[in-house]
């Protein structure tokens, strides 16, 4: 019998919908008969809080609650700066013990990596298209509907419907400075959602454990 365990994910102005987005893959019923997705449902309470008030509650927080921060800015790189950072694409985490972080390098992003994001992405979407009977839950649509900023009534499914249009093919008819540039926060947003969906379905039973 699996235990069950308390999951703190911690934003900053940036990223409420993001952290909002994770908790929403994190309380649905989407495991099969064969595979367990991200964690095993019904294993893993989620609360999801700003730093402020994660700061106003930390004395009291219990020793078990495993905490997930969601950013970048001044305050979490205090609260993480012990952390050894990985990952690629721009797309980096990391954590120790029951303290993780999750956040995107806004800099650092070649046009090989895009292409390889991009190709993540279908990764995933491809999975999503294939099991989208699974991420259809009512109680998470209007999560993901914030979270991709579309209105729709699919659930998790439509986040690839809204998010491969805005996706170029690997071949980029402008310079990609210029397209980056031009482009700063839709690359962003997709370098957020593919971070963590790859921390649900890669990387969450490394953090908290099966």
């Amino acid at each position: 019998m699996n235990e069950e365990k308390n999951l703190i994910i911690v934003y900053n102005k940036e990223t409420e919908k993001y952290a909002n987005f994770l908790k929403a893959l994190l309380t649905q019923d989407d495991d099969t008969e064969e595979k367990i997705i991200g964690v095993k449902d019904g294993t893993v309470d989620v609360v999801v809080h700003s730093y402020n008030e994660y700061r106003q509650n930390k004395m009291s927080m219990g020793k078990d609650n495993y905490i997930l921060f969601i950013g970048n800015d001044e305050n979490i790189k205090k609260e993480t700066e012990f952390i050894k950072i990985k990952g690629e694409y721009g797309l980096k985490y990391g954590w120790v013990g029951k303290i993780g972080v999750l956040f995107v390098d806004k800099n650092k992003l070649e046009k090989r990596e895009y292409q390889k994001l991009f190709e993540k992405l279908k990764k995933y979407g491809d999975y999503i298209k294939q099991n989208k009977e699974v991420f259809l839950l009512d109680k998470n649509k209007e999560t993901i509907m914030t979270t991709v900023g579309v209105v729709t009534t699919v659930g998790v499914a439509s986040l690839f419907l809204f998010l491969f249009p805005l996706l170029l093919p690997p071949v980029l008819l402008i310079p990609w400075n210029v397209y980056k540039i031009n482009n700063y926060n839709k690359i962003l947003k997709q370098q957020y959602l593919c971070l963590v969906l790859t921390f649900y379905f890669e990387l969450i039973n490394q953090f908290i454990g099966e």
